[in-house]
């Protein structure tokens, strides 16, 4: 549109209507004029036809001029039915309808202004999508992180190069291989390097790389010179804590005493170090083993307790082993004793400590036939169901493949324990999956070999 046309300018009466092709005889004033009248008239088709053909950007002169006003819901439509979000978001914006505002700027492209949005309307995942789509990546990792998603958090950490924070995303995203390759590159001379380290140990500790750990850990505060303050106490208490596993019981305490001295408070450091002060009494694990990650529990026989061998007291706190133990009674058995019999319930929960038990079932059309279905050892649990109120009868017995002993929990005591505790039966009930996946190959191969021999009906 060209404000230097003929002098004589089409004047127009208000509803006077003007075809689509002679846009171009209109001056800037009388096509405002003419899109003001026909959006009155809700004619936004018409108008549509108009600002489209317009030479010329008016869309922002036809805001100041009804984009406030009640044309403003026809304004917006014209913006929207002609492709043009981002003025359709200004005005969506002025009407007060920001998640609308949020997602015309998203369609126009406007990433930024659309994260703004739909951060101030609370929709945190679609700003963290507009921040990555911007290149905005340390503002979209921390949106990201704000709503739990730690793997795209970890992704955008990286792409912002903050190894550190990356890490920290990738590991709570359960993500350990890439957790592992950022937290690596964070060097002794770099800014977060103890907060680095103290992350990483915990990841090289669950994939079996405890030397690693322990190495590292050192190496974090040897780098410090041996000063102990906010930033790298965590790491003494790592190193402590690992040392108590692998039985270094006099490092471990040194580490303890280090930390009281910063902090008498922190964490449980004065009750582990209490414990192996007073546990004088607690043989040393073999060296070849880790020991127990649980200080002052009563050992239960000269080489190792139950609680060292078991899965099952997987990430409980001393006091959660300590109400469960105190509630088992020991069972004696010779090579040949039948346990459990078919068709009885199982007693309770019952953990192995020496010896072995074979879970076994009669055939139903020969019961003559015995499958053993698996075999437990030293660490193992049985009986399991008796937590979730199920019993296990049927064909289904138990007998002794070795001599040895094994606690059991009573089935009316676990359950009026678990009653109490329902944070201790979630992680009963996670570690019985864990134990249970272990032993899931076994009884798969049993189940294909009694397959093959025709034994489980089609």
């Amino acid at each position: 549109m060209s404000e230097s046309t003929s002098p004589s300018k089409l004047s127009l009466e208000p509803v006077q209507e003007i075809a689509a092709d002679r846009v171009a005889c209109l001056s800037r004033a009388d096509l405002l004029r003419e899109l003001g009248q026909r959006l009155s008239r809700d004619d936004v088709d018409g108008a549509k036809q108009l600002y489209c053909r317009s030479a010329e950007d008016i869309g922002y002169e036809l805001i100041h001029v009804v984009g406030s006003g009640a044309l403003a819901p026809a304004l917006v439509r014209l913006f929207v039915e002609s492709r043009d979000y981002y003025k359709a978001a200004q005005v969506f914006e002025t009407m007060g309808d920001l998640p609308a505002a949020a997602a015309h700027f998203a369609l126009a492209e406007a990433y930024i202004p659309a994260a703004d949005l739909f951060a101030q309307v609370g929709d945190v995942e679609k700003a963290a999508e507009m921040c990555e789509k911007a290149g905005s990546y340390g503002q979209a990792a921390s949106f990201f992180s704000g709503c739990g998603r730690w793997g795209d958090a970890g992704r955008n950490y990286q792409k912002a190069a903050q190894g550190l924070e990356a890490g920290e995303a990738f590991a709570k995203a359960g993500d350990h291989k890439r957790a592992l390759e950022c937290l690596q590159k964070v060097g002794p001379g770099d800014p977060g390097y103890s907060r680095a380290v103290e992350l990483l140990g915990p990841t090289l500790e669950e994939m079996g790389l405890e030397d690693l750990a322990l190495r590292k850990y050192e190496e974090a505060v040897r780098a410090r010179d041996g000063v102990i303050d906010d930033d790298n106490v965590g790491l003494y208490y790592r190193l402590a804590r690992l040392c108590e596993r692998l039985g270094d019981v006099e490092r471990a305490k040194a580490a303890y005493v280090r930390i009281l001295d910063h902090d008498l408070t922190y964490e449980d450091a004065r009750e582990r170090y209490r414990s192996l002060q007073s546990d004088t009494t607690k043989a040393r694990p073999r060296a070849t083993e880790p020991a127990s990650d649980v200080p002052g529990v009563v050992v239960l026989d000269e080489d190792r307790s139950v609680v060292e061998k078991s899965l099952l007291f997987r990430g409980l706190s001393f006091e959660e082993i300590r109400s469960l133990l105190q509630l088992t009674q020991k069972v004696v058995f010779a090579k040949g004793d039948v346990l459990v019999r078919e068709g009885e319930p199982f007693p309770g929960l019952c953990l192995i400590d020496r010896g072995e038990v074979e879970i076994c079932m009669k055939m139903e059309e020969d019961a003559s036939k015995v499958v053993r279905l698996t075999r437990f050892g030293p660490g193992d649990h049985f009986g399991e169901l008796t937590v979730i109120g199920a019993d296990r009868a049927g064909r289904i017995f138990a007998i002794a493949a070795a001599e040895g002993s094994y606690y059991v929990v009573p089935r009316d005591a676990m359950t009026s324990l678990l009653e109490r505790s329902p944070a201790l039966k979630a992680k009963l009930l996670e570690n019985m999956m864990l134990a249970l996946d272990l032993h899931l190959e076994q009884s798969l191969g049993v189940i294909k070999a009694m397959w093959a021999r025709k034994q489980v009906p089609s």
